[in-house]
């Protein structure tokens, strides 16, 4: 039976600190697909382009 109060303290005692933690939980957020992944699609779209340009500059280049 003191087992029994043991751990059914401990989970209450757990469920409380949970509990304290969740609005500091809620006050920073998970990263979004905005702050992640766009910032890096947006990146390799630029190099892209910039590759893109650089070869018809070259290409222009050795037909004069």
């Amino acid at each position: 039976m003191p087992l029994r109060r043991l751990i059914g303290g401990c989970l209450a005692a757990g469920c409380a600190l949970l509990g304290a933690c969740s609005p500091q939980r809620d006050a920073t957020p998970l990263p979004t697909k905005q702050t992640t992944i766009d910032p890096v699609t947006r990146k390799l779209d630029a190099a892209a382009e910039q590759e893109q340009k650089r070869r018809e500059d070259m290409e222009a280049a050795a037909k004069q």
